[in-house]
């Protein structure tokens, strides 16, 4: 009778095992074929799916790598310290970012109350002390052809480090531009202009997600600070001249973002879930052999991490055909299965991505045409009825949400200037309310 039983469990377990190995085998080729036909797909749309096959655009001039890390040592050494008498309150990199020109002043950047003096005294002292950091950043931005941080043999790790000083340099550029406006030095402002035009361009050519973000970040804080100095500072032709030429070749915002994209997957997720897969790891990075279902786990995961970037490749390059009927966007909202734990960690927000792509594009097309404007004025004494009295050449200035042009209205004798914006609604070029109005640039002389 035992015999008997032992029998029946061992013929049991054999026929558990031949069918969790035909299961398995199954199932493992299943996402295999799952993962080729994702490949393909990605490959049609000329998109890398290793880290061999990536393609990291040439660079026509040296590398300002050297350039841009002494530049961020060097604004480190006062970046972190407290801004109070004793070294307490917000690091130098907070205290700068909190302040902007508005409205002819030095205003805090969310309470728009004016600065007092002792304030203001502190933030030229900051500008004093960064006074060997501008040219550095001026020669490096003189260098078109760069890689700024990343290394892309070795991922991500080398990027972290320098994200922070990236952003909070290019408001010390802001700040220093503004100070020399009201000091009236249009000379020292567009040299700070141009260096923030730099440290933009090159922030972004490291073609990651967060770098773009960055890179975009600082791209605004430049059209702000041109745009308000414009209100108040009478520039002469061959300074605005001057000034109009950092606006004059438009960052390629589409190929970016797919680029961009491209890069996140490759070495934001992909590279991990190969190195998973494999069993092969660094030394930093030890990676742990999978087996079993653990292994088919990561590779079903892995599929479906190559549909999401698919599906958003797809979208954001949709987002820039401007043939196509209304405005493609790239929803958050998508709903990953029960086990797609590593998805909801590695997948971005893409909507959110790109809302400020777009809107990137939009500041830096308005400050284009604002210049325009401007220089119209200075020739004709008056500012144009419409944007189609700008000199040939000039434009066009579409509205990258609507794909329209932007919306131009005379206002006295100034006028206004907007884009729809996020929420795709003409909203009279306003942009007071609590949801995403109008992106707007409004001079009132």
């Amino acid at each position: 009778m035992k015999r008997k039983w032992i029998r029946w469990l061992v013929n049991r377990l054999l026929i558990a095992c031949v069918l969790y190995a035909a299961f398995y085998t199954l199932l493992n080729l299943h996402l295999s074929s799952r993962i080729d036909a994702t490949e393909e797909v990605l490959r049609g749309l000329g998109v890398a799916v290793s880290k061999e096959e990536f393609y990291v655009p040439g660079y026509d001039g040296p590398d300002a790598g050297p350039y841009w890390r002494a530049a961020a040592e060097l604004w480190g050494a006062v970046a972190e310290e407290g801004t109070g008498e004793s070294g307490d309150g917000p690091s130098t990199g907070k205290f700068v970012r909190a302040y902007s020109l508005k409205d002819g002043e030095i205003r805090h950047s969310d309470t728009g109350e004016s600065v007092g003096q002792a304030t203001l005294a502190k933030l030229r002292e900051i500008v004093s002390q960064n006074e060997h950091l501008f040219p550095l950043l001026m020669t490096a931005s003189r260098r078109p052809g760069y890689r700024s941080t990343l290394d892309y043999r070795m991922g991500f790790s080398c990027l972290m480090p320098h994200l922070k000083p990236a952003r909070e340099m290019g408001h010390l550029c802001g700040i220093a531009a503004e100070l020399a406006i009201l000091d009236g030095d249009r000379t020292q402002a567009i040299e700070h202009w141009t260096a923030m035009q730099g440290l933009g361009r090159w922030q972004g050519r490291d073609l990651t997600l967060i770098s773009q973000l960055v890179s975009l970040r600082i791209e605004q804080t430049l059209c702000h600070s041109v745009q308000e100095s414009l209100k108040i500072a009478e520039f002469t032709e061959a300074e605005l001249e001057s000034v109009h030429r950092l606006f004059a070749t438009k960052r390629g915002y589409e190929r970016d973002l797919v680029l961009s994209c491209n890069a996140e997957m490759v070495y934001g997720g992909l590279g991990l879930f190969d190195e998973a897969l494999s069993g092969r790891g660094t030394a930093s990075n030890p990676s742990i052999p999978l087996r079993g279902v653990s292994r088919l786990w990561v590779k079903g995961e892995k599929r479906l991490y190559m549909a999401t970037f698919s599906k958003c490749l797809l979208q954001a390059r949709a987002l820039y055909d401007r043939s196509a009927p209304g405005l493609t966007r790239i929803s958050d909202d998508d709903r990953f299965p029960w086990y797609a734990l590593l998805n909801r960690i590695l997948t971005p927000a893409y909507g959110r991505m790109a809302d400020k792509f777009l809107e990137g594009e939009a500041f830096w097309c308005l400050t284009d045409c604002v210049l325009h404007l401007i220089r119209y004025k200075k020739a004709h004494g008056q500012y144009p009825e419409s944007l189609a009295q700008l000199p040939a050449g000039a434009g066009p200035f579409d509205d990258p949400f609507a794909r329209q042009p932007v919306r131009y209205l005379q206002k006295g004798e100034g006028f206004v200037l907007y884009s729809v914006g996020e929420n795709l609604q003409d909203d009279g070029g306003t942009a007071d309310g609590e949801d995403k109005d109008d992106i707007v640039v409004a001079f009132s002389k």
